[in-house]
């Protein structure tokens, strides 16, 4: 009769067939997150584009939390 459940995983959302779905008890909360990265800022201190009084007010704008408008959420299937 119809083509419902042939070809892309049917109402499988998208994951597949035998995908197992994703435990919401895993997920962090966007405070926990590290806002560090030793090779990041040791790329951009190598290049020496900041004065020395100048790099710790760059890399703490840098780590400041945005509003909510700015921040990009992965999917929440």
């Amino acid at each position: 009769m119809g083509k419902r459940g042939r070809g892309r995983g049917g109402g499988d959302r998208g994951r597949g067939r035998n995908a197992p779905r994703t435990d919401r008890s895993q997920r962090v909360d966007y405070n926990e997150v590290a806002k560090f990265n030793k090779l990041f800022e040791g790329y951009y201190n190598q290049l020496s584009i900041f004065e020395d009084d100048e790099k710790d007010d760059f890399w703490a704008a840098l780590r400041r939390e945005l509003p909510n408008s700015f921040r990009f959420a992965g999917s929440k299937r």
